[in-house]
């Protein structure tokens, strides 16, 4: 079965797609580090200001998550693996994704400060690389909260938004990020912390490629998933979306710290999903 899904030419279409959906906000963001040419050095200088957890890992646990992926129900034949790692010396979190399928692979890495109260991801770089079936594609959005004596003098630092610089290979761009904006692959881990929190709905603010975004959230219930660790009682969240055809449920396992255990993407009728293999906390 797993010959004839590899051999059909409208799921090498939707295949492509499918591993787009991987690298979207919350969907599977793994963990590995970037080739050495993509790697940036933290510079968290500009954020000395910024409120952060005196122990953050007490509240954000680094792990590593690994899932498989199907299409329609069937496996994909892909998997996916999130880690979530701390350096103590520049105190920030690093999540770097890594999805690979027999189409393309994914890479996207998050360097960010955390603060636990507030469920926020204060993140420093950003950075996107996928390779494989179509065009390759890099980009990258570093983050600058340095502020003026006159900011400083207005408003409380703390309460003070920032600037993105996105950059490609042949464009760059900057833009405003209101206070307490995030990336779209920190995304999921500020929706996991205000679910375990008790929040219903939630919005919040990503930078996206070269502008800013909005996406909204809702707990719709509690449920029941069957996994390889046994069957688990879950959160079920949904994303907002603007287009009634589309539909986007994540289920987060109370269990194991609010982990991310299925993602179901639902788009023009095709039903992506992915679900947890095997979790590993460090």
């Amino acid at each position: 079965m797993q010959n004839n899904v590899k051999n059909s030419p409208n799921l090498l279409y939707n295949g492509n797609a499918f591993i787009l959906y991987l690298s979207l906000i919350l969907l599977i963001s793994p963990i590995m580090p970037l080739l050495a040419d993509t790697a940036h050095a933290a510079t968290p200088s500009n954020l000395s200001a910024l409120p952060h957890h005196p122990n953050p890992t007490d509240a954000l646990k680094p792990f590593s998550l690994t899932y498989s992926a199907r299409y329609d129900g069937l496996p994909f034949g892909g998997k996916a693996v999130r880690t979530l790692t701390y350096d103590h010396n520049s105190g920030l979190f690093s999540l770097v994704t890594k999805a690979n399928s027999f189409l393309m692979k994914l890479r996207e890495q998050s360097e960010f400060h955390w603060n636990a109260a507030d469920c926020q991801a204060t993140p420093n770089h950003y950075t996107y690389k996928r390779t494989g079936l179509g065009k390759n594609k890099r980009h990258e959005i570093h983050f600058d909260y340095t502020q003026t004596q006159e900011q400083k003098d207005a408003r409380s630092n703390l309460n003070m938004g920032g600037k993105a610089t996105y950059t490609t290979k042949n464009k760059t761009s900057l833009y405003d990020t209101p206070f307490g904006s995030t990336d779209r692959l920190t995304e999921q881990l500020v929706v996991r912390c205000l679910v375990q929190q008790g929040v219903k709905e939630m919005t919040i603010h990503v930078a996206r490629k070269s502008k800013m975004v909005t996406h909204a959230f809702k707990v719709v219930g509690e449920e029941e998933v069957k996994t390889p660790l046994g069957i688990l009682n879950t959160t079920k969240v949904a994303r907002i979306h603007d287009d009634a055809e589309r539909k986007t449920l994540l289920w987060f396992a109370k269990a194991h710290d609010y982990a991310l255990v299925k993602l179901e993407q639902i788009d023009e009728g095709k039903r992506y999903s992915i679900e947890l293999d095997a979790i590993e906390n460090h």
